[in-house]
């Protein structure tokens, strides 16, 4: 079994009844002091969902899903049909190909609920931000997140690449190009080196769509947009958000300092003898 060091927990009681989403540490808040003209949703936006709520939201139904639970969520002929007029998103997620970490099942959402893009690595290349900014321009989405996973093998190929060296076939070497400059800091973190890696890409990832993207950046200055990094754990099914990084951190790489968990009692908590790492 991985050794890990013990993180902060909270029950997801604490988290929904005890603390305002806008100063959960996994998602604080990136909003400036801003007048009621520049909170209007962005153009062609409709019912747009605060980053609040789209956090409370996700929060909550992987807690659902953590639980075996589901929300009775509607796919039938009725909600295709609806969708089919137009789409309304209240999340953006920018998660891992991998088949395990499907993000509408991991947080319980409805067909249409969540605007999802999906690379192996979940890294933002071009055609990813770009998607993501639509979803911000012309959906009015106005919480994003880059979730991560354990065990990636995206994640394991880019330390078994930068260990051992050799050439990946095809086109994998893009697949890890842009997880690369992290294995060194989490190789030097010690312990299981794909662990940390794969919390320092979400939030690299993050990070590089804070500070690369025109379109999100004036997002988040207008107190549009909240961007976050997550990981999800194979073996329980929970969602762990990571901190933000302070206002002055916003253009540069974003490491991991600790992590939020969520859906499980303090019992189970304390009991957890794989704790989860926090840098």
């Amino acid at each position: 079994m991985e050794t890990r060091t013990p993180v902060s927990r909270l029950s997801l009681v604490l988290l929904v009844a005890s603390l305002p989403f806008a100063a959960l540490a996994g998602c604080a808040s990136e909003r400036t002091a801003i007048g009621p003209a520049d909170t209007a949703p962005l153009a062609g936006a409709l019912g747009s969902v605060s980053s609040d709520e789209a956090l409370q939201k996700l929060v909550e139904g992987n807690a659902r899903f953590v639980g075996n639970k589901d929300n009775d969520t509607p796919r039938d002929v009725s909600r295709r049909s609806d969708l089919a007029k137009g789409q309304h998103p209240f999340a953006g997620i920018l998660t891992c190909s991998d088949s395990r970490v499907p993000p509408e099942l991991v947080f319980d959402q409805e067909l249409g609920d969540l605007f999802v893009v999906r690379v192996a690595g979940n890294t933002a290349d071009d055609v990813g931000m770009g998607s993501l900014e639509y979803a911000v321009e012309h959906l009015g989405v106005q919480l994003v997140v880059v979730m991560g996973h354990e065990k990636c093998g995206a994640v394991a190929a880019a330390v078994t690449t930068a260990k051992e060296g050799g050439e990946l076939p095809g086109h994998l070497p893009a697949v890890v190009a842009d997880i690369l400059p992290v294995v060194k800091q989490g190789i030097a973190d010690g312990g299981d080196a794909v662990h940390n890696c794969v919390w320092h890409n979400a939030a690299n990832v993050a990070a590089k769509l804070r500070s690369q993207s025109p379109i999100l950046s004036e997002a988040m200055e207008k107190g549009r947009l909240r961007i976050c990094a997550a990981v999800y754990d194979l073996d329980t099914g929970m969602v762990r958000f990571l901190p933000q990084p302070p206002q002055s951190e916003k253009a540069g790489p974003a490491a991991p300092h600790g992590d939020i968990a969520h859906g499980e009692s303090e019992h189970e908590a304390a009991n957890d003898d794989h704790g989860h790492q926090h840098h």
